[in-house]
């Protein structure tokens, strides 16, 4: 039953945001600074991967695919894998340059407001939700912070560029950018997250919710070599 998974799901991230919170005041940085590199593995990506299944399952998306735009949009890039991420972060602030991976909520929604108020662009959390073309969906800059928020709006967001593109591949790459070049590049990085996240037993089996159209295949599909 749907609804019995959803509760269960509900239960397990209400247990590991509590666990999280309270780590998190045991790893924030003393003096602000943004972390160069994401926080403890024990720590790293829980909230974004439970509340991603959870946004997942209620809008009919795959879990998998789901989790691993979390892992593209939040997760550090790893440099001697540059097809590779950590999972994904839930305090991460995005700039021009690159993500900033933050410690704290708190370290986090101070640099991007601190970013707002001087017009420059910014992501923001778990999903990378672009402040200037979704912003409005969201009372507040925090709210657009919050894990739940930003999941279930990136999980409405994902399932409506379904249902314009009729599959998940074009909708993946459109999540990132209606620009073809951008899409099909952000598709490698995707399909390198599935094949990451599969190799680690990382997935949901079987967890597609209400599966829009078609079964989702295995991964994406790369672009074909020019």
């Amino acid at each position: 039953c749907q609804s019995r998974g959803i509760t269960a799901a509900r239960q397990s991230v209400r247990a590991v945001t509590f666990t999280l919170i309270v780590a998190s005041s045991q790893v924030a940085a003393a003096d602000g600074t943004a972390r160069s590199g994401p926080p403890a593995r024990s720590l790293d990506g829980a909230i974004c991967n439970a509340w991603a299944t959870i946004a997942a399952t209620e809008a009919g998306i795959p879990v998998e695919l789901m989790r691993a735009i979390a892992t593209v949009e939040s997760g550090r890039r790893d440099e001697a894998r540059p097809h590779r991420s950590h999972a994904a972060w839930p305090w991460t602030i995005g700039t021009g340059s690159g993500g900033q991976w933050f410690a704290t909520a708190t370290e986090a929604l101070v640099f991007a407001q601190s970013r707002v108020a001087t017009g420059q662009p910014v992501d923001v959390g778990c999903f990378q939700l672009n402040y200037r073309w979704h912003g409005r969906a969201f009372g507040s800059l925090e709210e657009m912070l919050s894990p739940d928020r930003n999941a279930r709006y990136a999980a409405r967001f994902l399932a409506a560029l379904y249902d314009e593109f009729g599959d998940w591949t074009r909708a993946a790459a459109a999540y990132h950018s209606r620009t073809p070049e951008h899409g099909r590049a952000y598709l490698v990085r995707l399909v390198a997250a599935l094949e990451s996240a599969r190799d680690a037993d990382y997935t949901t089996p079987g967890r597609t919710g209400r599966e829009r159209g078609a079964a989702f295949p295995l991964v994406p599909e790369r672009p074909a070599a020019a």
